[in-house]
Formats: structure tokens, C-alpha cells, sequence
């Protein structure tokens, strides 16, 4: 019996060189959290990834699509650590119903182009 799609694309995307990516956070001085809040260790992790994920924040950026430029940094790198953890996970039962829904999300972020520029001023006025 052939395998399923799904278990197919993740087996190509195994054939490609995994970037380790590390990250961390640290409870110091973070705005709106109260000072007197208990401090917490760093929480440092290496995601491993086969996108380029600067090229994806970049895009991102890009394509302006939301009113504070941080936030495609942001968006690019909490979907990218979602999108592994669900596609290294797609046959857990939490995602039984998310998983068709994020394929289709996907392709609609992937599939828009960059927004239309706006018009300038013309010589008209």
C-alpha cells in the first residue's frame, strides 16, 4: 500500500539539511510584566528547521501585513515553530482538526503576493 501524502512530503522534507536554530527568553525587564514578579530561568531551546527562516522573516516584512512592522518577525517565527511541532505531530489527535485548516491557511499566505502598493500623490493633486 503507497504511503499516504502526508507521510511522503515529511519524508522529503527529512532529505533536506536541518538548520539549527537556537532561542531564548529571559523574564528581565519585560514591559507590563509586574517587577515584583517572581524571575525566572532562561528557557533556551535549538528548533530544527529546513527553511531559511531569515529569508521567511524578511518576506514577511515585506509584504507589510500588519499595522507594526515587528510583528512579521514575530509571525514568522512562532508559525514556523507551530508549523514543525504540528507537522512533526500531524497524526496526534490534537491536530485532527486543525491540520486541514492550516493547509489551507498556508496556501492562502503563500499564494497572496505582496500587497498592492498604495497610490501616491499624483500630479493632479
Amino acid at each position: 500500500m503507497p504511503a499516504a501524502p502526508s507521510a511522503l512530503l515529511y519524508h522529503h522534507l527529512q532529505e533536506y539539511e536541518q538548520a539549527r536554530l537556537p532561542i531564548s527568553f529571559t523574564s528581565g525587564a519585560i514591559a507590563g510584566i509586574n517587577p515584583d514578579s517572581p524571575k525566572h530561568k532562561p528557557v533556551e531551546l535549538a528548533f530544527e528547521n529546513h527553511d531559511d527562516i531569515f529569508l521567511i522573516i524578511e518576506r514577511m516584512r515585506q509584504r507589510n501585513l500588519f499595522e507594526e512592522p515587528g510583528q512579521a518577525t514575530e509571525f514568522a517565527i512562532g508559525l514556523k515553530l507551530f508549523s514543525e511541532v504540528l507537522l512533526k505531530n500531524r497524526q496526534h489527535p490534537l491536530f485532527d482538526e486543525l491540520g486541514p485548516a492550516f493547509k489551507t491557511f498556508m496556501q492562502r499566505l503563500k499564494s497572496a503576493g505582496p500587497p498592492a502598493a498604495e497610490p501616491g500623490p499624483t500630479a493632479d493633486g
